[in-house]
């Protein structure tokens, strides 16, 4: 998804006549049955081509690397009777006491007292890109002392990999839709997944009466499992994993309402929501059974005694740089004390970003722990650009308001509640930011939005 809004997106969602939209393509319109207005303009060209031909490859260099570790390093394990099956790519998890904790999967016993076994693809993590070989090591090694788990890549095969990275050596793909053809540079990567997860279904056979949990049943990660497990045999389950506003219907819901159109089979058994603005988007589409309850570990964060000086820019996943600068060329910092909160995946690349020439008011928060943090710099405000993080950071009746760029689409779940204070990117903002903080009764200000938070987070 980030890679389509960077590469093929050029304006996206830019509000026009009372409920009309339309779709450019190539200078062509076509009114659509929907509330937005799309400008999508491609942006085909000979350095993109390269870029995607040079992924591929770096993709399958890496599948064949892993492929080869696998088949010579890690055993092949194979499930229990009575075990249900939690299938998870490489993200969201940590190890607490030689176990796997997830996420997105709150209480395992939700779903069934039998026992879990974990089963975990070293390779993917909802990237177009293959975890490198080095990376993948050195997560087996992590690991690969867990009882109850298995390396899903143990289950891949070199004749496999070829056929799935070339199709030319293998005679039952049809891949024919031309006007996709440019995303092709995915394709391998995802069929040579599908190939080894099949091989798991194939080896345990045993396991057909037990449940199937993982999480991204949108993404193509998700899509794979939901069609290889696709049966009466087995009861699927996923989850809505985080928090989602109206700009993410369009890939939680409209994309899947598409497929649900044509191919049931890409959609699991069971879907469990966080609230009740997602729950509805899903009234029409055929799933068997739909749960309204948050299922992943939200954060508890206790009260304390806010620094008036101290302020957090929580940066996203994607479009950090955007934010980033911009908080560092409008904000003053003389009055306060700026703490930088890199999403944990970009910590590195943040402090490498900024380097060691910035100015001595702003704090890059290195701390994985996002409680620990809080409790560390005790902000009064945090200022929030795209990232789900608010939401929850309001569940706990923190003061958070959005910072944000005009020129550029904020996708924030909170985008829209009607209490959100907004700050814009211009000569006003500080002189706005400092009125706010002055003037605004905080313990009011936190209450409202408490109120509409519920709306998207089902609490109860």
């Amino acid at each position: 998804s980030d890679f389509f809004w960077k590469n093929y997106v050029y304006y996206v969602i830019s509000t026009i006549k009372n409920n009309k939209c339309y779709f450019m393509r190539e200078g062509k319109v076509k009114k659509l049955n929907n509330n937005f207005f799309f400008f999508v303009k491609p942006l085909i060209s000979k350095q993109l081509i390269l870029k995607l031909s040079i992924i591929k490859i770096l993709n399958f260099l890496n599948d064949f690397l892993i492929t080869i570790f696998s088949i010579l390093f890690i055993k092949k394990k194979i499930v229990p009777k009575k075990t249900d099956i939690i299938i998870h790519p490489n993200s969201n998890y940590k190890i607490v006491n030689n176990s796997l904790s997830f996420r997105y999967i709150k209480n395992q016993k939700l779903f069934s007292t039998n026992k879990k076994f974990y089963v975990l693809s070293l390779s993917r993590n909802n990237s177009d890109k293959v975890i490198n070989i080095f990376q993948f090591i050195k997560n087996y090694y992590s690991l690969k002392n867990i009882e109850n788990l298995i390396i899903l890549e143990s289950y891949s095969s070199i004749i496999k990999l070829f056929k799935c990275y070339f199709q030319k050596l293998n005679k039952d793909l049809i891949y024919s839709n031309l006007n996709l053809k440019i995303f092709g540079y995915d394709l391998g990567k995802n069929l040579f997944f599908k190939s080894f997860i099949t091989e798991f279904k194939y080896k345990n056979t045993h396991i057909s009466s037990n449940l199937i949990i993982y999480p991204f049943f949108e993404f193509i990660f998700g899509r794979i499992v939901s069609e290889v497990f696709n049966s009466k045999k087995f009861q699927t389950i996923s989850f809505q994993h985080g928090t989602l506003g109206l700009f993410h219907k369009w890939r939680f819901y409209n994309s899947i309402n598409l497929i649900s159109n044509s191919d049931t089979e890409l959609l699991p058994y069971k879907i469990i929501f966080e609230g009740s603005n997602t729950f509805n988007w899903y009234k029409l589409i055929n799933i068997k059974k739909k749960i309204l309850r948050p299922n992943r570990s939200l954060l508890k964060i206790s009260k304390y005694k806010e620094n008036s000086s101290t302020l957090m820019l929580m940066l996203d996943m994607h479009d950090w740089e955007n934010l980033l600068d911009n908080s560092i060329n409008f904000l003053e910092y003389q009055q306060y004390k700026l703490i930088i909160r890199p999403h944990p995946s970009r910590v590195h690349e943040v402090r490498n970003y900024l380097g060691k020439n910035f100015n001595t008011n702003i704090v890059i928060d290195s701390e994985m722990n996002l409680t620990k943090s809080i409790k560390l710099y005790k902000p009064v405000l945090f200022l929030i650009g795209q990232s789900g993080v608010a939401a929850e950071l309001i569940l706990n009746k923190l003061n958070v308001a959005l910072i944000l760029n005009s020129n550029l689409q904020n996708y924030s779940p909170v985008l829209f509640f009607q209490n959100i204070k907004k700050f814009y990117f211009n000569k006003n903002i500080n002189r706005d930011l400092n009125k706010f903080i002055k003037v605004t009764n905080f313990k009011s200000y936190s209450n409202k939005l408490h109120a509409e938070v519920k709306k998207i987070i089902n609490i109860n």
